[in-house]
């Protein structure tokens, strides 16, 4: 963890902050940015926080933003933050323009994220908050706030309970602190049911298009025992990927993309122990700057952005991790069902 003390003076020592998230923010990014605005308003009286994301919130954050009362820009005045603050973004090209505008400001940026971080991003931050054994941004905010020795409110709880519950996938691989931290939500009287019927998505009808389109054009391909599909869809790649793994794959591969090519990565936990592939890291990272674009994410989900076919970069992605497969120890052994 930090220097409490250099992140004290880093949130005192300005009125006027920025707190970005990644494009199509998820529920963990945009939980973890409006906890960080409440504490910044905590410590510094008529501090001026504005929250913004890239292309926006999604959907399941626009619900939990509406229910707690906030609002995210698409187009903040970067001019006039003098701090900035990039939560659950473990690269700052994936904020396009505006990562080059704060890199060239000269004002301080605060990285926060349990993503592994590019050396750009790092390197260019003032101070760097990062734990890859955190499964959420909420609990390194738990870890600040308790650090700073600011006491979570019940609104901030209920926010810590969310983001850990949607990026645990309902805490199937939470870890003992978000546990912990969902255990003091319920004793301040927070109403679980409530707060899962927030991440609780109901797929409109062209997700579930999208899904069956997916699955209709999925190619199979095989290394050893594991059981990799790749498709394509003009939108809702992550989605999809979710929904392949779902069917039993143990790596999916998902590009598409109207505007600029996407691809989705997503995996088992089992294929991420069985390798010891990042996909974040080892795949997303790399493949991004190949394509002139940017990537990055966890070990088991992932997202890249680039220039040139979906196709190109779909394949690219297969490519690189059957490379790493056959340079693995093991690579071929492990569960695909």
């Amino acid at each position: 963890m930090p220097s409490f003390p250099k992140l004290r003076k880093a949130l005192t020592g300005h009125k006027r902050f920025l707190i970005l998230c990644h494009p199509n923010a998820d529920p963990d990014a945009v939980c973890s940015a409006i906890i960080l605005r409440n504490l910044i308003r905590r410590m510094r009286k008529g501090a001026e926080v504005e929250m913004a994301a890239p292309e926006g919130i999604s959907s399941i954050s626009r619900g939990i933003a509406a229910k707690f009362g906030q609002e995210f820009s698409e187009e903040p005045d970067l001019s006039r933050a003098e701090s900035f603050l990039a939560l659950d973004l473990s690269n700052i090209s994936q904020l396009g323009a505006w990562g080059d505008e704060i890199l060239g400001s000269g004002k301080p940026l605060i990285i926060v994220d349990h993503h592994a971080p590019d050396s750009l991003t790092k390197d260019g931050a003032y101070l760097a908050i990062v734990d890859e054994s955190a499964t959420s941004t909420c609990e390194i905010l738990y870890r600040v706030m308790r650090g700073l020795r600011v006491k979570p409110s019940r609104r901030d709880l209920e926010l810590l309970f969310i983001g850990i519950a949607h990026e645990t996938r309902a805490f199937s691989i939470a870890t003992r602190e978000a546990f912990l931290i969902a255990s003091l939500a319920i004793k301040a009287g927070s109403k679980p049911p409530e707060l899962f019927s927030l991440i609780r998505p109901q797929m409109d009808r062209s997700e579930r298009i999208a899904r069956l389109k997916g699955s209709q054009r999925m190619e199979l391909r095989t290394h050893g025992d594991w059981i990799i599909a790749i498709s394509h869809v003009d939108s809702f790649q992550a989605s999809v990927a979710r929904a392949l793994i779902n069917l039993g794959a143990d790596l999916a591969i998902v590009g598409g993309g109207k505007e600029g090519a996407r691809v989705s990565l997503r995996s088992t936990d089992a294929f991420s122990k069985g390798t010891g592939i990042h996909l974040g890291r080892d795949v997303a990272q790399p493949i991004g700057r190949a394509f002139n674009g940017s990537g990055g994410g966890h070990s088991t989900a992932a997202g890249i952005s680039g220039q040139g076919p979906s196709v190109e970069l779909a394949n690219a992605c297969y490519e690189a991790i059957s490379a790493l497969l056959s340079d693995r120890k093991g690579s071929g052994g492990g569960p695909s069902g």
